[in-house]
């Protein structure tokens, strides 16, 4: 749609100095009834069959009639149109005379381009309309075409004002910074390591829901921080790993269900994932997705699923777990099973080497963060290399290191048959550290504010 308004912007100039164009939504009943033209000179010519409407639109001059939203199909957003006449009347003329077909018009002839572009004002600093929130580069909102989503929805019905609701089964949320004050509601039973846990964005059981919800809904257009996904998404919180709980977002309204739940063996308390299935947990998902018709997402684990006895990450990290590794509630059926991509290097040819690397054992060069890699694939085709590297040598496993492999090319990066969707990873915005380092700063500043000069204090 941006572009479409670009366009305008360009006829306006080129359809006469002087000459106020005006602009409209206008609403049909049905798509089909949408009407034809053909060009003819400046101007659109009606082409269709019916000559009323011939008769009819011969008084005007239209320089734009057509589809609003042509990117999608959907028939709620086929129903409208934009229209660009030199006609002061013609879009409320329509609406009188062919009640039947147009449902409404609403007038975009004043508007700004900018009000009207898919960037908020705190998408970072490759937003073309300019940033007034942190200056971080958004590359993985970027990665994934964000904005073109946007141009159909930001989370919030235009028309009743409802927004969707995204629920969060995770850690504990800040809900007091500005980026998700007045949009978070806590429902549920809390775990017991999460009662009576104030928030702590240093606490991984605290911050960990902060950066999700981050991630997923954080405010847009507030000149704060970043965006998030859905930046006018309200956001549903209830704690980590309880099924029920699930149920509970649900029944709340939550459209969709994030379940970003640690899934490798740990003894940290806030692992709530796991490797084994469960009947009355797959129960849980096929009453919530069939009932509620709610999507549920979650990742896919934060383990190799490609370890063996000699090659593998180390136990004292993730596990000894060897083969396929499935993780839950990912890999329940009607769940989206979400693993990583890079999404930061694109792929230039000749590669080269990584900072550091030596050939592997295997007589290939190793390769670092290349764009749409995910795991120790074959690093001789140039077309599909490896995504990361150790050192290309063999290591084993001691205080501080991660791998014992004789190549060097385990990962982290779950990849199984349940996986479908990869987002991007590593180096992504962190709205937990982001809020830490602002409240570092308040009470910097706050000190900085208490310190009264020697010759100013009360005698």
């Amino acid at each position: 749609m941006r572009k479409l308004f670009l366009i305008i912007c360009c006829l306006f100039f080129s359809y006469g100095q002087g000459q106020k164009i005006y602009k409209h939504y206008m609403y049909l009943y049905n798509s089909s009834s949408k009407p034809e033209f053909a060009t003819q000179g400046s101007y659109l010519l009606y082409s269709g069959n019916d000559s009323g409407l011939r008769s009819f639109f011969a008084k005007y001059k239209i320089l734009s009639f057509d589809r609003g939203f042509p990117s999608t199909n959907w028939e709620s957003f086929s129903r409208v149109l934009i229209l660009e006449t030199e006609s002061a009347t013609l879009a409320n003329d329509l609406i009188s005379n062919f009640p039947t077909i147009y449902r409404k018009t609403e007038d975009l002839t004043d508007i700004k381009l900018e009000l009207l572009a898919a960037y908020p004002n705190d998408y970072g600093n490759t937003n073309p309309n300019g940033n007034t929130g942190a200056n971080i580069r958004r590359n993985d909102l970027d990665y994934i075409n964000l904005p073109k989503a946007w141009d159909l929805t930001t989370g919030i019905d235009i028309t009743s004002g409802v927004r969707t609701k995204i629920g969060l089964s995770d850690a504990k949320i800040n809900d007091n910074n500005i980026d998700f004050i007045n949009k978070v509601t806590h429902i549920g039973v809390g775990t017991s390591y999460l009662q009576g846990l104030a928030y702590n964005p240093t606490n991984p059981n605290t911050a960990h829901g902060t950066a999700v919800g981050g991630i997923a809904a954080a405010r847009g257009n507030n000149g704060y921080g970043s965006v998030g996904v859905c930046y006018d998404c309200d956001i549903v919180h209830a704690a980590y790993g309880n099924y029920d709980n699930l149920l509970r977002l649900a029944e709340n309204g939550a459209r969709v269900i994030n379940m970003s739940w640690v899934s490798h063996s740990s003894t940290t308390p806030y692992v709530r994932g796991s490797n084994q299935y469960y009947e009355v947990q797959q129960m849980t998902i096929d009453s919530i997705t069939k009932h509620y018709k709610t999507v549920l997402v979650a990742g896919s684990g934060n383990w190799s699923s490609y370890q063996t006895a000699t090659d593998h990450l180390c136990s004292n990290y993730f596990g000894t777990t060897w083969g396929i590794n499935y993780c839950f509630p990912a890999s329940y059926d009607g769940v989206i099973s979400v693993s990583e991509v890079n999404y930061e290097n694109p792929l230039t040819l000749p590669l080269v080497p990584a900072l550091g690397a030596t050939p592997s054992p295997f007589g290939f060069m190793i390769y670092s963060g290349i764009q749409g890699s995910i795991t120790d694939i074959n690093g001789t085709d140039a077309y599909n290399p490896v995504g990361f590297f150790y050192n290309g040598w063999e290591q084993h496993c001691s205080w501080g290191q991660m791998i014992e492999s004789p190549s060097g090319l385990v990962t982290t990066a779950t990849t199984n048959p349940e996986v479908d969707i990869l987002a991007p990873t590593a180096n992504t915005f962190r709205f937990d550290i982001y809020i830490l380092n602002k409240i570092k700063q308040f009470f910097i500043l706050e000190a900085e504010l208490q310190v009264v000069p020697q010759g100013l204090q009360e005698q």
